[in-house]
């Protein structure tokens, strides 16, 4: 079960850097999350935060800048 745990915060993790639909400007973060397949944009937010140390308009805007 921990092995389980640890790959997939690891693939959420990669998948949340990696992810080109994450750099788009023209989607709000809503539809960023709810095109990743998160049911709540609230729970994608945390989750994000949790595992890259800031929010996604955070991370957007150090990316774009």
């Amino acid at each position: 079960m921990l092995s389980i745990q640890i790959n997939t915060n690891f693939c959420l993790t990669t998948t949340f850097r990696n992810d080109p639909l994450l750099l788009n400007p023209n989607f709000s973060i809503s539809e960023t999350a709810y095109k990743l397949g998160f049911e709540y944009p609230q729970y994608f937010t945390r989750l994000f935060k949790k595992k890259v140390g800031v929010s996604p308009k955070a991370y957007i805007k150090t990316q774009l800048n």
